[in-house]
């Protein structure tokens, strides 16, 4: 196990401490101010907002095909019929979206929420993690928050690869300046994998 996890342990650091996205997202858990973190609030209320009416579309959306597909039965000419059925379906799709949509948002606030809340509670320490004196129970927390899932595979008697799933794409991600020569213009990221496999003798077993 302790061979186990200072190889998870340096990989990890390795992948983080060469992360763009993971920096800008250190750097972005230090923006919010109260203002800011208000305006967030206020967005997902009005998400929620728009949600429940847009759901609320949807039903007499969904009602009025389903009044619209009995009248069907009861004509012999469908053709009228079936043309409104078609144009109340394509509301009941664009408000489905719609609904997705506002979901979305609101799961990246609580994401957000939830990286600015890991971040504050290693503090500086997350600036070094190498230096950093962390217990083992501080490192599977910083673990669990940056990394999703970790497999291990026996190749052979002594020698294992490990499968680990970030849960961002951090893993070789990549800095795009849009003018090199003029950086004032800002940059891009470009999302690197979000998994990568690692090999190693993690026993002394033969």
């Amino acid at each position: 196990m302790d061979l186990t996890d200072d190889l998870v342990w340096n990989n990890i650091i390795d992948v983080l401490e060469k992360s763009n996205l993971y920096r800008e997202k250190v750097k972005q858990s230090l923006l919010p101010s109260n203002e800011l973190m208000k305006e967030k609030k206020e967005n997902v209320e009005r998400n929620n907002k728009r949600i429940r009416k847009l759901k609320i579309e949807l039903d007499k959306i969904e009602d009025a095909i389903t009044k619209q597909q009995t009248t069907r039965l009861l004509v012999e000419n469908t053709k009228q019929i079936d043309g409104v059925i078609k144009e109340l379906d394509k509301r009941r799709i664009e408000t489905l979206s719609g609904i997705e949509t506002l979901t979305e948002e609101n799961q990246t606030n609580v994401k957000v929420d939830e990286w600015i809340d890991w971040y504050k509670s290693f503090g500086d320490k997350i600036n070094d993690l190498r230096k950093a004196n962390l217990s083992i129970e501080e490192k599977n927390q910083y673990i669990t928050g940056v990394v999703k899932s970790i497999e291990v595979i026996e190749k052979s008697g002594t020698e294992h690869e490990l499968r680990i799933e970030y849960r961002e794409p951090f893993v070789g991600d990549k800095l795009v300046w849009n003018n090199v020569k003029k950086k004032s213009l800002g940059y891009k990221l470009k999302n690197g994998r979000k998994k990568m496999t690692v090999n190693g003798v993690l026993t002394s077993k033969k």
